[in-house]
C-alpha cells in the first residue's frame, strides 16, 4: 500500500472519530431525548467509513491473493450504509425494518463469505472449536432474542425475521472469532462482531417491544459505529498477515 493511500485512511479514521466525539460533546441542533448524535453526523461516520473500505480495498487488496476479501468487506460496509439510510427514513421503502433487515443481512453475508474464506487461506483449524463458537453464539443471540426482542404481538412476519436476522448476525459474529482463534491479532474484528450483536439486540428491543431509555439511539450507534469501524481497519492486521 502507498504512502498516500496510508495517509488517506488515517485521514479518513480521524474524521470519523472526529464526527462521533464531536458530535456527541457538541450541540449542533438536533438534538433528541433519544439522540445526541443527530441524522447527519450518524449517516456521515457510515459514510466515512464506506469510503475506507474502498481504500483499503483498492489500495490495499487489489491485485493480492485478498483481493476478494477486500471486495466483500467493501460490498458488507457499503450495504450496512444503505441500510443505516433505509432505518433512518433517508430511503423511503414501503416497511422500513423489513428492507433495512435485507440490506443488512445481504451484508452479513458479504462479511461471512470474507471471513470464511480468509480462515481458509490462514489454514485448518479443527472442526470442534469452529462448531462451538458457532453454536455458542448461535445459542446466546437466540436467547437474547427471546428475551429481549420477541414480541408476539407484533406479528409472525417480523418476529420470524428478527429472529433469522438474529443468527444470521451470531454466524456472523462466529466466523470473526473463528478468525481469531486461529490468529489472536484479529481479536479487534472478533470484538467488533460481538459490538455488533450488542447494538442490533438494541435496536430489536426497541423496534419490537418500544424499550426506550435517554440516549437509546447514541447507544445504538456507537456500538455499531465501532463495530464496522473494527471490521472496516482490522484488514489493516489482514495485510499484515499475507
Amino acid at each position: 500500500m502507498t504512502a498516500a493511500a496510508q495517509a488517506v485512511l488515517a485521514v479518513l479514521l480521524l474524521a470519523w472519530g472526529v464526527l462521533l466525539i464531536g458530535g456527541w460533546l457538541i450541540d449542533f441542533g438536533g438534538r433528541t431525548p433519544r439522540n445526541r448524535l443527530p441524522l447527519p453526523t450518524r449517516m456521515a461516520t457510515s459514510a466515512v467509513l464506506v469510503a475506507a473500505a474502498l481504500v483499503w480495498w483498492q489500495a490495499g487488496t487489489a491485485g493480492t491473493a485478498l483481493a476478494g476479501y477486500g471486495l466483500l468487506i467493501f460490498v458488507g460496509m457499503a450495504l450496512g450504509f444503505v441500510g443505516d439510510l433505509v432505518m433512518a427514513k433517508v430511503i423511503p421503502t414501503p416497511n422500513r425494518v423489513i428492507f433495512g433487515m435485507l440490506a443488512f443481512g445481504a451484508g452479513h453475508l458479504c462479511y461471512i463469505a470474507a471471513f470464511v474464506g480468509l480462515g481458509r487461506s490462514l489454514g485448518s483449524t479443527p472442526a470442534t472449536p469452529l462448531a462451538a463458537i458457532w453454536l455458542g453464539y448461535v445459542l446466546l443471540s437466540a436467547l437474547l432474542w427471546y428475551t429481549l426482542i420477541r414480541q408476539p404481538a407484533r406479528g409472525r412476519a417480523l418476529n420470524i425475521g428478527t429472529l433469522v436476522y438474529a443468527l444470521l448476525l451470531a454466524t456472523m459474529a462466529a466466523a470473526a472469532l473463528a478468525l481469531a482463534v486461529q490468529d489472536p491479532r484479529l481479536l479487534p474484528l472478533a470484538l467488533g462482531g460481538v459490538l455488533f450483536i450488542a447494538s442490533d439486540m438494541f435496536v430489536g428491543s426497541e423496534l419490537m417491544r418500544g424499550t426506550s431509555f435517554r440516549f437509546i439511539g447514541d447507544v445504538i450507534w456507537i456500538t455499531y459505529t465501532v463495530a464496522q469501524m473494527l471490521i472496516v481497519y482490522s484488514t489493516a492486521i489482514v495485510l499484515q498477515g499475507m
